[in-house]
């Protein structure tokens, strides 16, 4: 089913997301909380090791006209896709080959689509004109035809590349020349693998054989394939393109299979003269980022191209290594492994205020305990008001300045190595004094009220006192689109993903889908369900919903709610989660959040089932036992316990005791012996004893057609229930702790120790209580009358043990 997801980002992660959604998703998320900040100060000396390898080659600056007919024909195609917020995101990257001088390009189907083989949104392409240095990344293609059987895609090189420049006259292999390859013939590899340093590499071998793949005909090679050599260029001893490397069989070894050329020559006629896709909007955003990056070399400063345009450069000795809207990171070329700078904005939609520090900071302190020493203090940085925060590790220093600037937050990261800290330390002072801000500032934004999309066709209207923004975990999660926080408190957030169902989840209904959901929060600890709806409608779009409470920081208890609404192959994922007491406060806010979710695809408002979010009684916040009272009630064990209050200060009869007692016994063999499956046998045997029969069959005190009835003949016919010695059973009379107890141990066969000479008649029932943790601290007494708050602790206390001991005796311990 639906995965399990950490919604982690790297170590550079925008401090404001310090709170991790515990989206799931096992259902999604049951994602494990922790501060980002803390994730960012310990895994940075980590992660910084293994992005080494991604430092890309920078290209010396050319100002002459470069001359495509003598660039390589095997060029680079790096895929884009563009998140539901408005972001671009790298996604994946292969090779291709040029087939026509108009920039037509040949290449797999998988290196330009996604895991269901749609295409992603845009197409970067990076062209090689020197062989040792890395390629042109200056030009975008357009999408002209895919083949899923074959696994191809046709793209073509758009007109201009980000300057301006007309592109034309490139150099091409032709893909229809006749070509007798034999079984010992040389082969070459041409291409982009993962494993090649970003500049265009070749390997060579042999060709191997030949095999029959899903009808079509692949050329079997020795030669080296890997990731990222995939849609690009297979040559025989002479130079003719033979065929498109497509994947490696690596149980049979270094074995690479390659698509024979003519098995493709057919298909590209059809479809050379096609008319070009553009997804526009995706386009002009990866052109834009490309730009970016290429001004920015150019130039050796980056200056960011939104509120707060600030800038920054690249001394001698350093580089940059990324750049997006959000962040960009810069590496020392001789500082080691720890030298690296990374800078981002984090926006807001008000002012950043005391609160927002006070929970970012609160972030960083828990990492205090994982540092040798820690440190934060006010400061300025070029006579910017900002926070800096020292961490000193075993080898190396992590340091953070802060600077709040109106309705934006600066961030700059930077490591440094303790054996050379005098050297790093001017290095890095040398980048922060080309740091300045060139935007006035701004501290109240304009706020929209109201935001509207067109993918996926929704609005949302936001509530007093919350605010509205692009969700900013899409920059590394395409999923994401709204977050929406409040500027008084930064403990919650109610957020809004739009996903992509997987291909065995489409064939389930919403209720196959929600029971699915319920099983894997049975077997997380973790969390405690609270409430649940699973007939849920928003705007016509149906849905559930799940609440649950979990540990957070401390002593500090959490809560969430997880609304999933399906709608055709994709679902909208709509949560809250915040503290406890701050939940209970803003519950009916995002109550009202999701009646005005509107489905754009309606013309008209639609119906809206909403359902219970809290706990699954209203009155049990906050009660020392609520968590077993919303544990027997989600799963099953408090169904007859009807409407939305519990009342659990009332007490219960014998009665009430018996009945729950006995249906309790039967929804637990339901879950031992069928999976949680409703079992009509087991039910029938109950129903069968609500016939009307001989006053023999019941007490003296009950009535052979009252409610209580079938379960007083049920529990008489299987041998557990006796009632007094007078032949009464009194059903009406509060049931007592001493009397509870020996139902329980009856019904469920726990054996007690009997009773001698001298020794009250409760006290071996009072005494197995305790031993089993089955009474509540602090209940001592043999005949108070328990309370129903005092029975769900007891009940649920009951079933693990009962299940435990089972557990064992099936396991053979």
């Amino acid at each position: 089913m639906i995965e399990v997801k950490m919604r982690i980002s790297p170590f550079f992660i925008i401090p404001y997301l310090y709170f991790m959604d515990t989206h799931n998703l096992a259902w999604k998320n049951k994602k494990i909380k922790v501060s980002m900040l803390a994730a960012w100060l310990i895994a940075g000396s980590i992660l910084i090791v293994s992005l080494y390898a991604l430092i890309p080659l920078t290209e010396a600056e050319n100002t002459e006209p470069r001359n495509f007919s003598t660039a390589s024909p095997t060029i680079k195609i790096v895929a884009y896709k563009l998140a539901y917020a408005g972001n671009i995101l790298k996604t994946q990257s292969g090779s291709g080959t040029i087939i026509q001088s108009d920039g037509m390009i040949l290449t797999n189907n998988h290196v330009i689509s996604d895991n269901d083989q749609k295409p992603l949104d845009a197409f970067e392409v990076c062209v090689t004109f020197e062989m040792n240095q890395a390629p042109v990344c200056d030009y975008s293609a357009s999408l002209m035809a895919q083949n899923t059987e074959l696994d191809l895609a046709l793209l073509k090189i758009d007109a201009t590349d980000i300057e301006g420049n007309t592109v034309e006259n490139l150099a091409f292999l032709d893909a229809n020349k006749e070509i007798d390859l034999q079984t010992g013939a040389a082969l070459t590899i041409v291409g982009y693998p993962d494993t090649g340093q970003d500049t265009i590499t070749t390997t060579k071998g042999q060709v191997s054989g030949f095999s029959k793949e899903n009808g079509h005909q692949y050329i079997k090679t020795d030669a080296s394939v890997s990731f990222g050599n995939s849609g690009g260029t297979a040559l025989d001893e002479q130079g003719n393109f033979v065929g498109v490397p497509s994947y490696v069989l690596s149980e049979l070894g270094n074995l690479g299979y390659v698509l024979d050329i003519r098995e493709a020559r057919d298909w590209m006629k059809e479809h050379l003269d096609d008319k070009a896709i553009t997804q526009e909007k995706a386009q002009k955003a990866m052109r834009s980022q490309m730009k970016l990056w290429n001004d920015t070399i150019k130039t050796r400063t980056f200056t960011y191209p939104s509120y707060p345009k600030f800038t920054i450069g690249t001394p001698e000795g350093w580089n940059f290594e990324e750049i997006n809207e959000k962040f960009i990171r810069m590496r020392s070329q001789s500082g080691g492994k720890f030298s690296y700078i990374t800078i981002e904005a984090t926006l807001l939609p008000f002012k950043v205020n005391d609160a927002f520090l006070e929970k970012l900071f609160k972030g960083m302190d828990f990492a205090n305990a994982f540092v040798t020493s820690y440190k934060r203090e006010k400061t300025t940085l070029n006579g910017y008001p900002a926070h800096l925060v020292r961490l000193s590790y075993s080898d190396y220093e992590s340091k953070a300045y802060f600077i709040p600037y109106g309705h934006a937050l600066i961030s700059i990261y930077f490591n440094m190595d303790l054996q050379s800290k005098e050297a790093s330390t001017k290095s890095y002072e040398e980048v922060l004094k080309t740091f300045h801000i060139n935007s006035k500032t701004v501290d109240n934004p304009a706020v929209k009220k109201t935001m509207s999309f067109d993918n996926p066709p929704f609005s949302l209207t936001q509530m007093d006192g919350w605010y509205m923004m692009p969700n900013q975990k899409s920059v590394f999660d395409p999923n994401a689109i709204l977050e929406i926080t409040r500027s008084d408190s930064f403990d919650g957030v109610m957020e809004v993903f739009y996903e992509k169902w997987t291909e065995s989840e489409r064939e389930l209904n919403n209720r196959e889908l929600f029971e699915t959901t319920m099983k894997e929060y049975k077997l997380n600890d973790y969390r405690q369900v609270l409430a649940k709806n699973e007939t849920l409608v928003v705007d016509g779009l149906e849905g559930w919903s799940v609440t649950t409470s979990f540990p957070g920081e401390g002593t500090e208890i959490r809560k969430k709610s997880e609304v999933y609404l399906s709608d055709g192959d994709h679902y909208f994922y709509i949560t809250y989660e915040d503290k406890d007491t701050n939940y209970d406060t803003y519950v009916e806010d995002f109550r009202n959040i999701l009646l005005h979710f509107r489905n754009l695809k309606n013309k008209e408002p639609g119906l809206y089932e909403i359902g219970a979010l809290n706990s699954s009684f209203k009155d049990i916040s906050y009660h020392r036992y609520e968590s077993e009272i919303s544990y027997l009630k989600e799963r099953g064990y408090l169904e007859s316990m009807t409407g939305d209050e519990f009342r659990p200060e009332n007490a219960l009869t014998r009665a009430e005791i018996l009945k729950l007692l006995v249906e309790a016994k039967i929804r637990f063999e339901e879950e031992s012996k069928n999976l949680g499956k409703h079992d009509d046998a087991l039910w029938g045997e109950l129903d069968s004893y609500s016939k009307k029969v001989s006053r023999t069959e019941n007490f003296k005190d009950t009535t052979k057609d009252a409610w209580y009835a079938k379960y007083i003949r049920y529990g008489k016919k299987k041998g557990f229930v006796s009632g007094y010695q007078n032949g009464s059973f009194r059903p009406n009379h509060k049931s007592t702790t001493a009397e509870t107890l020996s139902m329980m141990f009856r019904i469920f066969d726990l054996k007690v120790w009997k009773a001698g000479n001298g020794v009250e008649w409760y006290e071996p029932l009072m005494d197995k209580g305790y031993e089993k943790h089955i009474l509540p601290y602090g209940l001592y007494d043999p005949h108070h009358a328990v309370t129903k708050a005092e029975f769900a602790y007891m009940l649920k206390n009951l079933l693990n043990e009962v299940d435990s001991f089972n557990f064992f005796m099936n396991e053979g311990y």
